[in-house]
């Protein structure tokens, strides 16, 4: 498989101001109702490489969901032999779905994202969902125009990642540049650890702020609690075992300012 573009890794670096992981190949999928994208981001010591941008075409004239279904699952097998043949993969960030103002688009982001979760878990490190906002943060976008929405943010976001990675997107392909958002992202070496930075601090204040109103104490008896990347450990009185909250069982707010066209 021959790749699309080769280019520096510090060049990048320097117009995200991120820092980008070593010697990982991560997959990014954007899922839409009728176009989902599909990127594959690779890198070495020194160079990040766009091996692969795809689309998954689905019918718009087809009220059959399920005739859909079988057209998104052809292509996306077609698609993962492709890339498995060739690589070993260490992330798939997919696109997680949010609640715009239509039903029946969600559920089908809903029904895609996850027969993109169950076809990748098996031949990837780390499969999981991330929001476009928080992809976007990772990689330090910014909107120029705040009250940008839709097409006109799309249009912002191809020119973000058609600059950074001196591609050429067209203006149709914004599915394209969304997943490349979200493989950038996964190649983010700290955005996983902020987002469990974020999930810590979050609990942390709840916990904080029952402490001080006399809950935690009155209620649960809790002594003291101590915080780590991936726990926290509350001391209760009177009982030699203490409590383990995993950071998978902390749940925080995203932004919700999305608009899917």
């Amino acid at each position: 498989m021959s790749y699309l573009k080769k280019i520096k890794l510090d060049t990048v670096e320097t117009f995200y101001n991120i820092d980008l992981a070593r010697n990982k190949i991560i997959l990014g999928v954007d899922v839409s109702m009728h176009s989902t994208g599909i990127a594959l981001l690779r890198t070495t010591d020194s160079y990040l490489i766009v091996e692969k941008i795809d689309v998954i075409k689905v019918p718009k004239n087809s009220d059959n969901f399920l005739i859909c279904t079988d057209s998104f699952l052809e292509q996306l097998d077609q698609i993962k032999r492709d890339i498995i043949s060739n690589f070993s993969l260490d992330s798939v960030v997919i696109e997680d779905c949010f609640f715009g103002s239509n039903v029946k688009t969600l559920k089908a982001l809903a029904r895609f994202g996850i027969l993109v979760y169950e076809r990748f878990r098996g031949c990837s490190k780390k499969v999981y969902f991330d929001l476009p906002t928080s992809a976007r943060r990772k990689i330090k976008f910014q909107k120029k125009d705040k009250k940008a929405k839709g097409p006109k943010l799309k249009k912002e976001i191809i020119h973000y990642i058609n600059t950074g990675l001196e591609i050429k997107l067209k203006s149709n392909q914004s599915d394209q540049s969304d997943a490349l958002v979200l493989a950038l992202s996964g190649l983010t070496a700290w955005g996983e650890i902020m987002n469990k930075m974020i999930q810590v601090l979050f609990l942390l204040m709840i916990l904080i702020l029952h402490h001080r109103n006399g809950y935690i104490q009155k209620i649960y008896n809790v002594d003291t609690y101590t915080v780590s990347a991936d726990k926290i450990t509350v001391y209760v009185k009177n009982n030699s075992s203490p409590i383990d909250i995993d950071r998978d069982d902390i749940v925080y707010w995203e932004e919700k300012d999305d608009i899917r066209s």
